[in-house]
């Protein structure tokens, strides 16, 4: 199960962040001073790793049945914990078809919580609770999600693993800047929801995160890296260019040296290449978000080149259309015969693979508003229309243009 790397990995991102507290007089409060805390980390790829080996190796972790009662203290919303990685992969190939966007290995794959309470005030089944709640508040119910809660320590903790894409495969969860902050506040009135008491002094962590615990000063990349989101949040570029734009308009100036971009922010001397910045802000990770924004709806225009991208945005989602509705065809039978038998754990996992194709075809009906199925031959009969639409529409922009070079040359 890879334990050794996993908990290499995991090493240098304790950073507390529930509360305030008194600081430590003495050792012996050292375990006090650690619980009710939480950090979260993005997973990446690890080098020489595939992706599903990469979640594989973070799941594995945290359901180890040694450190879960035998598996009994680990619970999922939106996949089943046991075949999580291959449900998550599931996910991800499902978006890469329906928005056509796909990144490498700098590709977030899922996010790892972790959600620590002081000894003796939970039991494991409660603790598993509220690290649930916290994961739905996280979320919004919008992404798939395991808890795992350890019980090889004096003090209970669990570990949330979160699936970056969401479960209607169309998006992916963003950990918004600060997120830190955030996650303490939610696990903080959780705690205190139920009466459990929180850390209120996160000491001194390392890693990723600590670079945005209250009472600093903001550096220079953090106040840029705010900025950017702030645009990200309020407004709507078109593009990546158009981003840029938005940024030399509110007092943040571009320099541009061949590939290489820089931002100036008003007021300060130096300049921050862009890829100094966090790998939340890089340019790839920006230009995904950015297309992320754009409004899925067609645009109502009459000029020639919006013609062709309308039936080009409509022939995409036929294909689309076609593939949920065959795979949701040649699954029903399978799916009802799993709600039949009353959701039947042996029949599911003889099953999983229909079944998954079934959720995933329903999620996207679901997405796009459909009331009715129709039928492949419609479907088929509208996108050869389009085609023929396609064609004539190119013939005519190409007259169009031969007849601009004729004006040009004369």
């Amino acid at each position: 199960m890879l334990h050794s790397q996993i908990t290499v990995q995991f090493a240098y991102i304790f950073f507390y962040v529930a509360g305030r507290t008194s600081s430590m007089t003495n050792p012996s409060q050292k375990e006090d001073y650690l619980m009710a805390t939480t950090w979260i980390k993005p997973i990446h790829t690890n080098k020489g790793w595939s992706k599903p080996q990469s979640i594989a190796a973070t799941v594995d972790y945290v359901i180890d049945p040694a450190k879960t009662q035998n598996g009994k203290d680990v619970t999922g919303y939106g996949c089943t914990p046991e075949n999580a990685t291959e449900e998550f992969m599931f996910s991800k190939d499902e978006y890469a078809i329906i928005t056509g966007r796909e990144q490498g290995d700098s590709d977030i794959l899922v996010y790892h919580v972790r959600q620590a309470f002081r000894p003796g005030e939970v039991t494991p089944e409660m603790a598993n609770q509220l690290g649930h709640e916290l994961a739905m508040e996280l979320t919004k119910g919008e992404n798939g999600f395991i808890v795992a809660t350890h019980t090889d320590r004096n003090h209970v903790h669990n570990h949330i693993i979160i699936n970056s894409t969401r479960l209607d495969c169309m998006g992916k969860y963003r950990n918004p800047l600060r997120s830190s902050k955030q996650l303490r506040k939610i696990s903080d009135a959780i705690c205190e929801r139920n009466g459990l008491s929180i850390v209120e002094d996160p000491g001194h962590g390392s890693g990723p995160y600590s670079k945005y615990k209250e009472g600093k000063t903001p550096t220079l990349r953090q106040k840029l890296e705010s900025l950017i989101e702030e645009i990200l949040q309020t407004r709507t570029p078109k593009d990546f260019d158009h981003f840029l734009e938005i940024l030399d308009a509110v007092n943040c100036k571009i320099k541009k040296r061949g590939k290489t971009i820089s931002l100036l922010l008003d007021g300060h001397e130096r300049a921050v290449r862009f890829k100094s910045l966090s790998e939340e802000y890089s340019e790839a990770n920006l230009r995904e978000r950015i297309a992320q924004l754009q409004p899925q709806t067609v645009i109502q225009s009459l000029s020639i080149q919006d013609r062709i991208t309308a039936i080009n945005i409509r022939m995409k989602e036929i294909e689309s259309l076609q593939k949920h509705v065959n795979a949701y065809r040649k699954t029903e039978a399978i799916v009802k015969a799993y709600h039949k038998s009353g959701r039947n754990k042996n029949f599911f996992s003889q099953n999983a693979a229909a079944i998954k194709v079934y959720q995933s075809a329903k999620a996207h009906f679901d997405n796009i508003g459909l009331k009715f199925l129709p039928s492949i031959k419609d479907l088929q009969d509208e996108y050869s229309a389009l085609r023929t639409e396609k064609q004539h529409v190119q013939q005519e922009m190409s007259l169009m243009q031969a007849k601009q070079t004729d004006v040009d040359r004369s």
